[in-house]
């Protein structure tokens, strides 16, 4: 034999086997009676349809699948419906194609589908359950209006399905199985009627599935949002309608977003991500890159929610979670827009976690910074506390003496501290570095360690301006002890240091200080140059100075010239008690 025939030969036996018979229905009936089908090409020993047959169910028919069938190929046309007699499953080794009917259940009947080829949807997908059983890429392709529904969808132990369309799920049940499904561009649109939408895998333990875009959107049916578990949201996607994430007692079932996110769109704030509600236990979803949020991050009733975040921060829209912590090895970002505050129970920082601000910042939560800082820079710092509690400190700690959480930092560079004078925010453990203007009300931490000073502000200081007077620097009151911050720079009061009830405060001002409003705590040690302008007040029980005196005009026994001076206990001058002069 020639060595061309024999290699041809050997080819051709090397080649996959095409299917052998394709079937088209010929009436309505059950698919294991040879009456239902009409064979159309090939050959076929008992006029049914084998693993190796391609099959139609052409329009107008029902055909009830009596038994357990593989096909190689499987298409429903509109108009047709495959329907269950029993629990069957259909495998289909190639390409499964509907544009008709795969029908969910009829009693005591439930209808399996396990493709191990490309799938596409164009009609009503409602069998029991789909499992995909390919071990290569599978394409899975939609029209409009065609989601893939039932009870389960599963991914089996080598999937790698593939979008070539968008995608959308309505079942109960999508089980990724620590398989990923790769989104790419597209957008995957979940509900849910029971539980979880999207899973690792429901059993104890079960591994983590991947969901994989690439700038595509993930899109929750907020009348039945999808429940997101055991999951990890990689690449860059648009968060969209509805999203909740599933508690749990032992951060099993968290969620990890490995790419920039974003909640919503400057066009589209409508977008929601929130923890199931009355689980008793806690969502801690973790994103490794941004987080840009445009719509709603909110807590809800019985389920904590919290955000640990290692990428930069933005927001645009509502940010109320329980608690948000900051994890980046890197200094993180942090922008708002107008009229987006950061709020929610704590925004905390992990032990020497560091970020700088793109805006000016807005908290109405307290934050911790536990040893980390917070570079403001030029921008404005607002602080909403109450219930007289921290707002701004470096660690809770034990609540009190120096053996406490390590300090945090504030770095401004000409930058501003607002305090909102409803709701006036504490500090406490705290450097407040570089140049700052203090406005609204601010509160220090009163500490019962004498040698303590909770808050020291390691530049320039300026609390008011010459416009706004009303800023006020003052301790907490009714803490029954005494706040005593420091300033290492020079101090300009246009506005007021004042006592308050119950608890006493202490002012140490290393640099020179120069008074156009009302200082007037218990005590006031100032270590450089003392000016008055006019019509000021200074009204300390004590006062120490330890550079000169200066006022409007420099005698200094010229009383109408300086500042009101009332309950004062002593003024000393350079360690010289100077009193009688101006009393």
């Amino acid at each position: 034999m020639p060595r061309s025939i024999l290699a041809l030969g050997l080819a051709l036996f090397a080649l996959p086997a095409a299917a052998q018979g394709t079937f088209v229905s010929a009436q309505s009936g059950t698919w294991n009676t040879s009456a239902t089908w009409t064979l159309t090409a090939g050959s076929d020993a008992d006029g049914l349809p084998d693993a190796d047959d391609d099959v139609t169910l052409a329009a107008g028919h029902t055909v009830t699948l009596d038994v357990a069938a593989t096909v190689e190929t499987m298409t429903v046309a509109s108009g047709a419906t495959l329907a269950p007699s029993g629990n069957v499953t259909l495998t289909v080794e190639g390409t499964i194609t509907n544009r008709g009917t795969l029908q969910r259940s009829a009693p005591y009947s439930s209808l399996w589908i396990l493709a191990k080829g490309d799938v596409a949807n164009y009609g009503t997908w409602t069998p029991w359950g789909t499992n995909l059983g390919g071990t290569g890429p599978q394409r899975l392709t939609q029209g409009a209006g065609a989601p893939f529904q039932g009870d389960a969808f599963d991914l089996g132990p080598e999937a790698r399905p593939v979008a070539a369309s968008d995608l959308a799920f309505s079942v109960y049940w999508l089980n990724l199985k620590g398989r990923t499904l790769e989104m790419g561009p597209h957008t995957l649109s979940l509900g849910a009627t029971i539980y979880r939408s999207v899973n690792g895998d429901p059993g104890d333990g079960g591994a983590y599935g991947a969901l994989r875009f690439a700038g595509g959107a993930l899109y929750g049916d907020p009348a039945n949002a999808p429940i997101l578990g055991r999951l990890r949201v990689e690449g860059t996607v648009t968060l969209r309608g509805t999203i909740r994430l599933s508690p749990s007692n032992d951060r099993a079932e968290d969620v990890t977003f490995a790419g920039d996110i974003s909640i919503g769109s400057p066009d589209d704030r409508s977008a929601v991500l929130s923890a199931n509600e009355g689980c008793y236990c806690a969502a801690w979803p973790t994103f490794e890159g941004s987080l840009t949020n445009y719509g709603t991050i909110s807590k809800v009733p019985y389920s904590g929610f919290g955000l640990r975040i290692a990428g930069d921060i933005a927001n645009y829209g509502t940010w109320n979670p329980e608690e948000t912590l900051l994890v980046g090895s890197t200094t993180q970002t942090l922008t708002q827009g107008p009229g987006a505050p950061f709020a929610g129970n704590t925004f905390e920082f992990s032990p020497g976690a560091s970020a700088a601000a793109r805006s000016d910042l807005a908290f109405t939560s307290p934050v911790r910074l536990r040893g980390g800082t917070l570079n403001v820079g030029p921008h404005r710092l607002s602080l909403a506390g109450g219930n007289n509690w921290t707002s701004m400190d470096g660690d809770p700690g034990d609540g009190g003496g120096s053996a406490g959480g390590p300090y945090g930092a504030l770095t401004f560079d000409g930058g501003t501290l607002w305090g909102d004078p409803a709701r006036p925010p504490q500090l406490n453990r705290l450097f407040v570095q570089g140049g700052v203007n203090l406005k609204g009300t601010v509160y220090i931490a009163p500490s019962n360690s004498h040698d303590v000073d909770w808050v020291r502000f390691t530049g320039d200081v300026a609390v008011g301006s010459f416009t706004d007077d009303t800023a006020v620097l003052t301790a907490t009151p009714g803490c029954y002890c005494s706040a005593r911050p420091t300033v290492e720079g020079d101090l300009v009061v246009t506005g007021s240091l004042p006592r308050v009830a119950y608890s006493g405060f202490e002012v140490t001002v290393l640099g020179d200080v120069v008074n156009a409003g009302d200082i007037s705590p218990n005590s006031l040690t100032v270590g450089g140059r003392y000016t008055a302008v006019t019509g000021s007040t200074l009204a300390p029980y004590s006062i120490t100075i330890g550079g000169a005196l200066a006022s409007a005009v420099t005698d200094l026994a010229d009383e109408a010239t300086w500042p009101v001076l009332k309950d004062l206990g002593e003024l000393r001058v350079g360690g010289l008690d100077v009193s009688g002069l101006v009393l």
